[in-house]
Parts: C-alpha cells; structure tokens; sequence
C-alpha cells in the first residue's frame, strides 16, 4: 500500500500489501542491497513530486483559505 497520488510501484516506491511483511521485508532487502535500485527509485519519487506538486499553487490555495 502507499499513498497513490506519489507512490507508483517500481517508479517512485516499492509496494506491499498493508500486512504483507515478506513483501515488506523483500522491498527493503532489494534496497539495501542495490545501489542502482534505490537510486531509481529515489530519483523517480523526487522527479514525480517536483512535477506533480506545485508550491505556488498551494500557496494560492493556502491564502484564498486564510483571506475567506
């Protein structure tokens, strides 16, 4: 499981199952032990948010909620 507006398996995150432990833990053991992996991933979760979320736009949205 993950938060599916950020978390796209293989591209941005590893996912499991919510109990799923063995997939869990499997996820976890692949990024400990490759290097290239967590770094795809890492990059590919910092890439999707750069491009998906936009402060300027949650500021605007933060103030029309304040001013109103």
């Amino acid at each position: 499981a993950g938060l599916p507006d950020y978390s796209i398996n293989q591209a941005t995150a590893l996912l499991s199952e919510t109990g799923d432990v063995n997939t869990l833990y499997e996820n976890f053991r692949r990024l400990i032990n490759d290097a290239e992996l967590l770094e795809s991933i890492s990059l590919g979760g910092y890439n999707h948010i750069r491009k998906t979320l936009d402060w300027d736009e949650a500021v605007n949205k933060f103030e029309k909620i304040i001013l109103s």
